[in-house]
């Protein structure tokens, strides 16, 4: 078996077990960077949050080896206990090295986008939320930086607090609108837990499936991921983590952290 699949059917396996073993423990934590998965936690009327967030993603395919590196600048705000509103501001760096050691580099700002979550339904340790989403064409799309259009995004979001257990479910729909020959209609869904250590440290897995983004790939992306966030002090979190791709289209590697500031 190629070493490739190895390690794809190795990760699998270890997101499994990490997966199963929360399913056994008794019945809010939230979920955060580096996680993919949303959590239905707000910010509270009146309160900030701000994250810092870098991704070193490294692809190799026929002999071509990109790099991309990913900064998001995400400020949220709390509108009611139950309501959030969030803009991203993200930027690109993308580099591509072929095998004759040529290179191109591409750089800039990403497609921004806004987004509300709103917590609907909280009962005991289970809560439901919603998000809606969408994101400008402020990216240069002949660099690969953006769609070209505006596109529209909605997410159900379950949460469920067993402390020292989390569990999160995130299931979206994605209005891809695009002039890049891409998928326009996006399904995504992944799944969450985490282990809180101590008052400062949590272990977190992630685990997700997404309508390609390529329309000559008909074989949806799968991705792990496994980190570990830090509560330095009350309003203060650092975290990393580790993205593998267990699919083709998913992008084979990706190191992750960020920072968050609450205020």
């Amino acid at each position: 078996m190629h070493s490739n699949a190895i390690g794809r059917h190795a990760v699998r396996f270890v997101a499994a077990a990490f997966l199963a073993v929360g399913t056994f423990q008794p019945a809010p934590l939230f979920a955060a960077h580096p996680l993919i998965t949303e959590d239905t936690g707000t910010q509270g009327r009146g309160n900030f949050q701000l994250e810092l967030t870098t991704e070193h993603a490294y692809e190799e395919e026929d002999g071509v080896r990109e790099t991309t590196v990913r900064t998001n600048a995400v400020l949220t705000y709390g509108v009611l206990d139950n309501l959030d509103v969030l803009f991203t501001l993200p930027h690109r760096r993308i580099s591509s090295e072929a095998a004759d050691g040529s290179r191109t580099v591409n750089a800039g700002r990403a497609d921004v986008g806004l987004d509300i979550k709103w917590r609907f339904y909280e009962q005991d340790n289970l809560s439901f939320a919603l998000k809606p989403g969408l994101t400008m064409p402020t990216g240069d799309e002949t660099k690969n930086l953006g769609t070209g259009r505006s596109t529209r995004s909605l997410f159900f979001i379950t949460s469920y607090d067993a402390s020292p257990w989390e569990y999160h479910l995130h299931l979206g729909y994605i209005w891809n609108r695009n002039t890049l020959d891409q998928h326009e209609s996006q399904r995504h869904l992944s799944v969450a837990v985490g282990r809180k250590l101590g008052e400062s440290l949590k272990l977190v897995a992630d685990y997700g499936t997404d309508t390609p983004t390529s329309q000559t790939s008909s074989l949806n992306t799968e991705f792990f991921i496994f980190g570990a966030i830090f509560n330095l002090r009350k309003n203060l979190d650092v975290d990393f983590g580790a993205k593998w791709g267990l699919t083709p289209p998913e992008t084979d590697f990706t190191w992750l952290g960020g920072v968050t500031f609450r205020f």
